[in-house]
């Protein structure tokens, strides 16, 4: 059968895949230049200046985590603003969540606790009924 949309000679399928290769080429190009713009010099201060760099990358840190906490907490201010509850409710409803999910995972944290040590208790005794299984 000859299909015109099925061509198998060599010249077409490279046609054929040349968008392909033009896509890889370009995400090479493009990852070659970022690296060598931007991480290189990073790299380059992070090994020479290592104290600087690590200060820089803990505050850079810390800034991030305080700013997401205050955007998702104005977030959610505003939205108990826009369904009209009092401030008193909007305050209790900040501070009690958090610590209800505080509790649930010291809960969850005594939970696990709790079944290590029943695993090792019945591991020990196991371990002294095969000891004295053998020297019957």
């Amino acid at each position: 059968m000859n299909n015109i949309y099925e061509k198998s000679g060599l010249i077409n399928r490279l046609k054929e895949s040349g968008s392909i290769f033009i896509f890889i080429f370009i995400a090479l190009i493009s990852s070659l230049i970022i690296m060598n713009i931007l991480i290189f010099p990073i790299a380059l201060f992070s090994v020479s200046q290592k104290a600087i760099f690590t200060s820089v990358v803990k505050n850079l840190f810390v800034i991030t985590i305080l700013a997401s906490m205050a955007y998702f907490l104005t977030k959610k201010i505003i939205f108990y603003k826009k369904n009209e509850l009092p401030n008193s409710q909007i305050i209790k409803k900040i501070i009690l969540r958090p610590l209800s999910f505080l509790l649930f995972l010291f809960l969850l944290l005594m939970i696990i606790l709790i079944i290590i040590i029943i695993i090792n208790f019945i591991l020990q005794k196991n371990y002294y009924l095969l000891y004295s299984i053998i020297n019957l």
